[in-house]
């Protein structure tokens, strides 16, 4: 067992896995010291505000690009030479970007839906919509390392892209309050561009390594599951906006900010990874030898986190955020959670997809989403926040194992 994890760590060493983790580490640290200052600059309603606004971009990031950043990690970790890849690579920059504009007018469209209640939203929505370009720049650049298996070059655009969001935000926030805070977090779409601009190679997209059709099929297949998935982090928020207030999900926000960044945690060994599990998609041993070495190492992480945050979670809080908060059921509701993602439905998530099982991903999530909006239609409105906790909970938990059950019946027929 011993010798395994320790082969286990040096395969992952071996892919400059320590780069990933460093970036995962410094990214979340920055991501999160951002909201650490922001509770504190803006008023309950103005944070509750901003957050609906972004938990709105959160619920279409998987239509940036219409999804051609899913298929470019796909074809191109599956792609044997440089060239193919530098196509496949230019094909999502040209045909990609164009496709963005969609998804921008539809999260205008749902900010409008929200504007009447939440008066800042308006102003709010046209400059975050920006965000959504600087988003499909960074993910191009960033899967563009990952497919040439440079996890450097991954590992610094991603320290790059939120420690430079950290400091224009301190800065702008400073200066111009929640104006300054949303544009500092739209601005580094002109750095991206110009990064893009002078790295990617223009090459013809007549000759793809796989076909069009192909190509798309995977792409908005991988949209539409990511979509249902990453849903689930979303429609916990917008019942609390509806049947509650901006200050409900203010401290609603309080409460998932550490747990949900403790993913990753995971992270770091599945961005890792990843390329490899879509070039052993056939490779039944290499899938039982991961997950029973990774097991291994999260269900004593879990037990740790479980630990720490149980005893201190109140203490924490509001060491982060100030006195005004505290650590709520809903917190520890999402603790726990946490740790389920952490040990089931982060590695089988990602091995359903690069299995290709984007039908599995699907029902997976629809069921997820059915569980939490009927749970959460009945105990948000009584139970406030905690219902929100218990019917996002009750969803990851089925993802899960949905996903576990679908990996294991998909090698035992193969």
């Amino acid at each position: 067992m011993i010798k395994s994890i320790i082969s286990f760590l040096i395969e992952f060493k071996k892919n400059k896995g320590a780069y990933i983790a460093i970036s995962q580490v410094v990214s979340k640290l920055a991501m999160v010291g951002n909201s650490f200052f922001i509770v504190r600059i803006l008023t309950k309603e103005e944070f509750g505000s901003v957050t609906l606004a972004l938990s709105i971009l959160s619920f279409l990031m998987p239509f940036i690009n219409m999804g051609s950043q899913n298929g470019l990690l796909r074809f191109g970790s599956l792609a044997s030479t440089n060239k193919a890849k530098d196509v496949l690579s230019y094909y999502n920059f040209n045909v990609g970007n164009k496709l963005n504009g969609i998804t921008i007018f539809l999260f205008l469209i749902i900010c409008l839906f929200f504007a009447t209640k939440y008066k800042l939203l308006t102003t709010i929505s046209w400059i975050l919509s920006l965000r959504l370009v600087s988003l499909s720049f960074f993910f191009q650049i960033r899967i563009d390392y990952q497919i040439r298996n440079n996890n450097f070059g991954y590992a610094i655009t991603d320290m790059m892209f939120n420690v430079c969001t950290l400091v224009l935000s301190f800065l702008l926030s400073l200066i111009f309050g929640i104006y300054g805070y949303v544009c500092s977090l739209s601005l580094s779409c002109i750095f991206f561009y110009c990064v893009l601009k002078k790295s990617l190679k223009f090459v013809a997209i007549t000759n793809l390594p796989v076909s069009k059709k192909e190509f798309w099929k995977y792409s908005l297949g991988s949209s539409i599951a990511n979509f249902l998935h990453t849903s689930i982090s979303s429609i916990d928020t917008f019942m609390v906006g509806y049947f509650l207030s901006a200050i409900n999900i203010a401290e609603y926000r309080i409460s998932s900010i550490i747990p949900f960044n403790l993913f990753f945690i995971a992270q770091m060994f599945i961005v890792t990874d990843y390329p490899n599990f879509i070039k052993n998609f056939n490779n039944k041993k290499y899938f039982q030898t991961y997950i029973k070495n990774y097991f291994t190492i999260f269900f004593s992480l879990g037990i740790v986190l479980i630990a720490v945050f149980f005893l201190y979670g109140d203490f924490i809080i509001k060491l982060l955020f100030g006195s005004n908060y505290h650590a709520t059921s809903a917190f520890y509701i999402l603790i726990l959670i946490t740790v389920f993602s952490l040990l089931v439905l982060i590695p089988f998530g990602n091995i359903t997809a690069a299995l290709g099982l984007l039908k599995k991903n699907i029902y997976a999530s629809v069921g997820a989403i059915s569980i939490q909006l009927l749970t959460g239609l009945l105990l948000i409105p009584h139970y406030g926040i905690l219902g929100a906790a218990i019917a996002t909970g009750l969803a990851y938990i089925y993802s899960g194992f949905y996903n576990m059950i679908a990996v294991y019946f998909h090698f035992k027929k193969h």
